[in-house]
């Protein structure tokens, strides 16, 4: 069973809100690996507890820089995939500065073994999430002067998902 996107209602914290946007995506993903139909795994962001004297915990720092990205995995062909999932509230636009430079330059190594590298993006604000080559983000980051991608650029530089059975949706891209 896939789980849909739309009519979800989430609490206001980013790292809740994109916490519960990547745990929708770990389901149908465990749900490909079970159906053998591709084997993609959460790649997990290094954390460190911070303690006060009495050893509780009392906050947890992620660290800025990872060496990889969000989700790799590999398709039934042995080919290479990876994902970066994005969450943004804005009405107009996506903000450019979601995407660390180091994501931008692991994307142009990993490009060097496969081609299969997405951005997941949910734009909040429309309910709505799509699917975009990691080389369309890039040209419009180069091509542009701009620091977000506006709202309806996205309806040229990716395929709105319907549900999150990405799968379904890389040939369209």
């Amino acid at each position: 069973m896939l789980l849909g996107i739309r009519g979800d209602i989430i609490g206001n914290t980013s790292n809740k809100i994109g916490g519960k946007f990547e745990k929708k995506l770990n389901s149908i993903f465990e749900q490909y690996r079970k159906d053998k139909k591709a084997y993609i795994i959460k790649v997990h962001t290094k954390a460190t507890p911070i303690r006060n004297s009495k050893g509780k915990i009392i906050k947890v720092v992620y660290s800025e820089k990872s060496d990889c990205l969000d989700y790799i995995g590999l398709l039934p062909n042995a080919k290479p995939i990876v994902f970066e999932a994005k969450t943004a509230y804005g009405k107009t636009s996506f903000p450019l500065s979601n995407i660390k430079e180091y994501q931008y330059e692991l994307f142009d190594e990993i490009y060097n073994f496969t081609d299969n590298i997405f951005y997941i993006i949910e734009l909040r604000y429309h309910n709505e999430v799509y699917l975009v080559h990691a080389n369309k983000v890039k040209e419009f980051k180069e091509n542009n002067d701009r620091k977000s991608i506006p709202y309806n650029e996205f309806k040229n530089i990716g395929i709105l998902m319907e549900d999150l059975d990405v799968l379904k949706y890389i040939k369209e891209v």
